[in-house]
């Protein structure tokens, strides 16, 4: 495949185990561009889970950036929906998982 599709990944319930995407990801087409950990995991977690990614503080560094296309929204709670909302209103896909 020629060209990958970025994506993000937004972390939200540290009740469950983070959210896993494999080296297949790469195969199937999609890049890891950017994590946002919210509950669920430490930075030094993050950045150990996913050493290809950049590891952001906000929302703003995903919603800001244009080369990501899809977001993937790990076990949000009652009080992430908003979030969802902003993601699509930024031109997003979201898949929430």
């Amino acid at each position: 495949m020629d060209t990958l599709t970025n994506i993000a990944l937004i972390e939200c319930d540290a009740s469950k185990a983070p959210y896993t995407l494999d080296n297949t990801s790469l195969i199937n087409g999609f890049h890891l561009k950017k994590v946002l950990a919210k509950r669920t995991i430490t930075e030094s977690m993050a950045k150990e889970q996913y050493p290809q990614s950049e590891i952001v503080q906000s929302m703003q560094a995903i919603l800001n950036d244009n080369s990501i296309e899809l977001v993937i929204v790990s076990s949000p709670a009652k009080e992430d929906l908003p979030l969802l909302g902003e993601v699509l209103e930024s031109g997003k896909s979201v898949r929430i998982v």
